[in-house]
């Protein structure tokens, strides 16, 4: 009987590993590079939409830990006007890293990663008072103005109560912008 199981096992592995060794792996997506200017175009492109823009990076303990949260949160708002834009921190050796998370968390794309250079300028270049410390999550409303922000790990129950008040409002016609993160 023992034997007989084995055999079965045996043969039940040789076909997984046939299927899977005859399957094309599948690429890691692309990640765009998150100039200010890209950014920009992104949250005039969800204008009407709630939008969360999450920095991140794969070196980061805690933006890895709260990146399955902010995916099913994402899922949860996506129908009632949430947009996610998520940046990575990583440095562009690690792209290929990057793109892989975002791929098995089923993360919303485009995806972006950081300029090459220093993560302090970049995030000086977004927010003034923005050290580079990582994550770094803002909110926005319909309009386009950072209403949230939020530095080092999200409180889940409280992400999902910002966003919640934020759909509940209407978008303004004429957005006017009151943080840097969208500039002049």
């Amino acid at each position: 009987m023992l034997l007989r199981y084995s055999r079965l096992s045996f043969a039940i592995v040789s076909i997984g590993l046939a299927i899977t060794a005859s399957a094309k792996p599948m690429a890691a997506p692309q990640l765009e590079t998150a100039s200010v200017t890209a950014l920009r175009n992104a949250i005039r492109k969800d204008h009407g939409h709630v939008v969360v823009i999450n920095f991140w990076a794969t070196w980061c303990g805690p933006c890895m830990a709260e990146f399955p949260d902010l995916i099913k949160t994402y899922d949860a708002f996506k129908p009632k006007g949430l947009d996610l834009i998520t940046v990575s921190g990583d440095s562009y050796a690690d792209k290929m890293r990057a793109a892989a998370v975002i791929k098995l968390r089923h993360a919303p794309y485009p995806a972006y990663i950081k300029p090459k250079g220093d993560i302090v300028a970049y995030a000086k270049s977004l927010d003034p008072a923005w050290d580079g410390s990582l994550p770094r999550t803002f909110i926005l409303d319909r309009s386009g103005n950072v209403k949230y922000t939020i530095a080092g790990r999200f409180d889940d129950a409280i992400l999902k109560k910002d966003i919640q008040s934020l759909l509940a409002q209407r978008a303004v016609r004429k957005p006017a912008p009151t943080h840097s993160l969208l500039g002049k």
